[in-house]
């Protein structure tokens, strides 16, 4: 099946990238080598969406710092050829990476400057811009958490184990939306793991011994 015959869904990928901080054509691009089952040439994307060069080109380098396409030689055509990168936490990854992190590391850094002048003017932990900024800095931490985790997931090559990993999830969320003190015990358990014993961890959880 060619990618032209599902052209239809290259909607949902714009959309999609869009909202997480990618330009429509970027999206579009990358759906349409996500669709295709063989490596295209710039030359391909252009002609199947009706692109300019410089347009495709752009796009695939944008694609390519983020890691969400591959590229390749093909010395039968005698072209650079592209394909969608089959590792998505991968792309996930170098996203939060390079981009979330940033921003969210900026937003939590301007909140702990107002509540430092909050604090240094007078203001108590009880008045309204303290416990305001405070939940601000509180939620930017859970974002930088969670990044750590992806982040970590991928360093560590467990992205083949992720189907496991995240059956697990949920149940270990309950466990932390239920019960505050143990979901704080499990909280500081994980900080406490580094390197190879996150990685064994992470083995138990998805349910493969071997991991090492």
């Amino acid at each position: 099946m060619r990618p032209e015959d599902l052209l239809h869904e290259l909607k949902y990928f714009e959309d999609f990238l869009k909202k997480i901080g990618f330009k429509r054509i970027e999206g579009s691009v990358y759906g349409f080598l996500a669709l295709s089952e063989n490596s295209l040439s710039s030359e391909d994307i252009q002609a199947g969406l009706g692109l300019s060069q410089s347009a495709v080109s752009n796009s695939l380098k944008t694609l390519s710092f983020y890691k969400a396409i591959e590229s390749s030689e093909d010395r039968d055509r005698g072209c650079r050829v592209y394909e969608a990168s089959e590792d998505c936490l991968s792309i996930v990854s170098n996203v939060f990476k390079k981009r979330e992190s940033d921003f969210i590391r900026e937003y939590k850094l301007m909140a702990e400057r107002i509540l430092k002048v909050s604090r240094e003017k007078g203001a108590t932990e009880n008045s309204v811009r303290v416990k305001r900024f405070k939940s601000i800095v509180s939620t930017c931490e859970l974002g930088e958490v969670i990044i750590k985790f992806v982040y970590s997931l991928d360093e560590m090559g467990l992205s083949q184990h992720l189907p496991k990993v995240t059956d697990k999830l949920p149940n270990v969320l309950e466990l932390v939306t239920t019960n505050a003190e143990k979901g704080l015990d499990v909280a500081n358990k994980l900080k406490g793991i580094v390197g190879s014993r996150m990685k064994n961890y992470m083995g138990k959880l998805s349910g493969d011994q071997h991991v090492k």
